[in-house]
C-alpha cells in the first residue's frame, strides 16, 4: 500500500511540474551553471540513472567526461560517485514541434539562484529570448523567484547538434559595471530588455505602458527612505513613474517584483512602500494611481 501512495504522488508531480505549470517529463535533467555562465549537469551514481544514458542524451562521449573530472585513463567510469558532464547549448531547441521524435526529447531544466535575472537565465543559459522562454514555461510575466524551475528547452539525442551563434552579425554592444574584455558579450534581440545589473545595455524597441490602477501600502510600517513597488508585470529592477491625481504629486520608484498571493484584495495591482507612499502624499491604505513603466515591443 505505501509503494502505490508514493507512485500515484510521484505521478501527480511528474503531471503538476517542477513550477506548477509544465509538465516533467520522466526523461529531465535538472543541470547548474558553470562560473563562465556554461551549462553541467551533476551524475550521482546514487540517482540509479546509467551515466552512459546521460552521456548519449547529452551526445558527450568517455574522453569528455575524464576531461572535465580530471580523470585517469585507468580509472573506471562505473566506479565514480559523482561525475560532471557538460551541456551544449547548441544542442538545446525551444520548439519541441522541431525534434524529430518527440517522445525521445530530454527536458532541461534550472533552478533560479539569488541574483538571477530573467534576461540572464534567457540570454546566457538558454540562448533563447525572453519572450521564448516565457513561452515555453507559460509564464505571463518575466517575473522569477529564488528555488522556481525553468525549463531551458529540450535536446534530442536523436538529432545532430546545431552550432548556434552566440551574438547576431553586425550588432555592437556596449558592455557596463564590473564586466572585463574577455568575457562574451550577449546581443539582446528585440523581444529582450536588460534589466539593472545585467551588465548589458544595447538600444532596442520598446514600448510605453500607461496604466490606471488600484494601490496599496505595504504592511511595513516602518519609515525607511526606500521607494520601491511590488507589480506583477513591471520588469524587476525597473524603474516605474507613479503619480497621484490627488495630489498632483508623482514620483519615481524602483520594482522589487510581484505582489505575494493571498496578502492583499485582487483589485489591488500594485503596492507601495512608505517612502513613495508619503512623497505622493498617500495616507490611505487603498488608493488610485497611475503608472507609466516600459517594456519590450511585441
Amino acid at each position: 500500500m505505501k509503494r502505490i501512495v508514493l507512485t500515484l504522488c510521484h505521478l501527480f508531480l511528474m503531471l503538476k511540474g517542477m513550477n506548477g505549470q509544465v509538465p516533467v517529463s520522466a526523461r529531465s535533467l535538472l543541470v547548474e551553471t558553470t562560473e563562465a555562465g556554461s551549462l553541467q549537469y551533476a551524475w550521482y551514481a546514487s540517482s540509479n540513472l546509467p551515466y552512459m544514458r546521460v552521456a548519449i542524451w547529452l551526445q558527450i562521449n568517455e574522453a569528455t567526461i575524464r576531461k572535465e573530472n580530471s580523470l585517469e585513463a585507468s580509472q573506471k567510469l562505473t566506479t565514480a560517485k559523482k561525475l560532471i558532464m557538460p551541456v551544449k547549448q547548441s544542442l538545446l531547441s525551444h520548439e519541441l514541434n522541431a525534434a524529430s521524435d518527440p517522445a525521445s526529447s530530454v527536458q532541461i531544466w534550472y533552478s533560479v539562484k539569488k541574483g538571477d535575472t530573467f534576461y540572464r537565465i534567457a540570454r546566457q543559459y538558454a540562448s533563447c529570448s525572453m519572450a521564448k522562454l516565457a513561452a515555453i514555461n507559460e509564464k505571463k510575466d518575466w517575473t522569477i523567484r529564488e528555488g522556481e524551475k525553468l525549463l531551458l528547452g529540450w535536446v534530442n539525442p536523436a538529432r545532430q547538434a546545431e552550432t548556434k551563434p552566440t551574438t547576431a552579425p553586425n550588432v555592437t554592444a556596449k558592455v557596463t559595471g564590473d564586466a572585463t574584455a574577455d568575457k562574451p558579450v550577449l546581443t539582446p534581440q528585440a523581444a529582450d530588455l536588460p534589466v539593472e545589473g545585467s551588465n548589458v545595455a544595447t538600444e532596442m524597441e520598446i514600448r510605453l505602458v500607461e496604466e490606471e490602477v488600484i494601490g496599496s501600502r505595504t504592511k511595513n510600517e516602518s519609515r525607511g527612505k526606500s521607494r520601491f513597488i511590488l507589480h506583477n508585470t513591471a520588469i524587476p529592477g525597473s524603474m516605474v513613474t507613479i503619480y497621484n491625481p490627488m495630489m498632483q504629486r508623482q514620483v519615481k520608484a524602483k520594482v522589487l517584483g510581484p505582489i505575494p498571493g493571498g496578502m492583499y484584495r485582487e483589485e489591488v495591482k500594485v503596492i507601495l512602500s512608505p517612502a513613495a507612499a508619503r512623497e505622493l502624499g498617500i495616507i490611505d491604505y487603498r488608493f488610485k494611481v497611475s503608472l507609466t513603466y516600459e517594456l519590450p515591443a511585441e
